[in-house]
């Protein structure tokens, strides 16, 4: 294949994963196989190596992940500083939501549907107990991933 025709190729390879925004930031949050079709998709599509075009959305999520984590981050830095958060909540927070993490990697392992139904309803009642004791609005929990479980409510 010829240079220019190799660079357009690309080209239309990295638009039609970012025309596919809505799709891909369900795979990205989802990550595994979801991310996996969309990679086999458009590398079939545009006669790509399927491998390289993984690897590739794969860095993608990784940055997209670092961006949200920092941009939380700041978000919950700017809470204290401004008073809406102490020191003491912030590092909770962060102590949580790590704690949540590992628990939701726990629950997308499991392969019976039921089960980890029950276990994330778990978790969302859990985490709501948890912001209640703590005196910490359940949205400081969002980044965790709730937000698409339903937990994170504005407050």
């Amino acid at each position: 294949m010829q240079a220019p025709k190799k660079l357009l190729v690309a080209g239309f390879a990295i638009a039609t994963v970012a025309s596919a925004g809505l799709f891909a930031h369900s795979a990205i949050a989802k990550g595994g196989s979801d991310l996996d079709s969309l990679a086999t998709t458009i590398a079939t599509k545009y006669h790509l190596n399927a491998d390289q075009v993984k690897v590739t959305l794969d860095q993608f999520r990784q940055q997209k992940l670092a961006e949200r984590e920092a941009a939380f981050t700041a978000e919950l830095n700017q809470a204290v500083t401004d008073g809406k958060l102490t020191d003491k909540q912030k590092n909770d927070i962060l102590t949580e939501r790590a704690t949540i993490k590992t628990k939701l990697a726990s629950i997308k392992a499991m392969t019976d549907q039921t089960s980890r139904t029950a276990a994330l309803k778990q978790l969302r009642a859990d985490t709501k107990q948890w912001a209640s004791d703590n005196n910490i609005p359940l949205r400081w929990l969002r980044a965790s991933g709730y937000a698409m479980m339903g937990v994170a409510a504005a407050s």
